[in-house]
């Protein structure tokens, strides 16, 4: 599910996007000008002894309802469970608010990152329906990893082989190759059985 503001079509936040929500976000915060009272650069107004009353309660205002639209402009890029989690901590300031979302899914993202290593090195194909699917596995597995900004050296994306890689062990792409080639065969028999 997506929400719309400003032109900017943002991914609602849910358990598994947010890197790409934070960006999306950020953006529409930056378009909205609210980003600098999540960043700390906009601040309270404070009242100096030469101005007057007037013009430092309409700063105050104007501040108030920039950190409401903030508020609001994140929450409204939750699906339903986050906002919910979140709304119950009923935050006023959006910059608490921000780091505490940023805290809590760093935590998750580096959780998901650690059970994604660990799930490519162990990647059987005794786990698959299907050598093909076994084969794909570590593509898929990377890009996750991706998301969670975990990048991998080159040569350390091949599935384990639980048929005993190495020395007397089975080649995957050898396998893959086998397995079509077999697959082929069975076909041209199961034809010639039909004509």
């Amino acid at each position: 599910m997506s929400t719309s503001t400003t032109g900017t079509t943002i991914t609602k936040l849910n358990e598994h996007n947010y890197r790409a929500w934070v960006l999306a976000t950020q953006d529409v915060l930056k378009q909205l000008s609210l980003w600098p009272i999540i960043n700390g650069i906009e601040r309270v107004p404070v009242q100096e002894i030469s101005s007057k009353y007037e013009r430092y309660e309409l700063q105050q205002d104007q501040y108030d309802e920039k950190q409401t639209n903030a508020c609001c402009t994140i929450c409204f890029a939750f699906e339903r469970s986050i906002r919910q989690r979140y709304l119950a901590l009923k935050y006023d300031d959006p910059r608490v608010h921000w780091e505490t979302i940023q805290s809590d899914f760093e935590n998750v993202i580096q959780r998901d990152g650690q059970n994604e290593q660990q799930k490519l090195a162990t990647c059987k194909l005794e786990d698959f329906p299907s050598v093909t699917e076994w084969i794909a596995a570590p593509d898929h597995i990377i890009n996750d990893l991706a998301i969670c900004g975990i990048e991998l050296e080159q040569g350390g994306t091949e599935p384990a082989d639980d048929l005993g890689a190495g020395e007397g062990g089975i080649d995957s792409a050898g396998v893959a190759a086998e397995t079509e080639e077999g697959a082929k065969g069975w076909q041209r028999v199961f034809l010639e059985e039909v004509a």
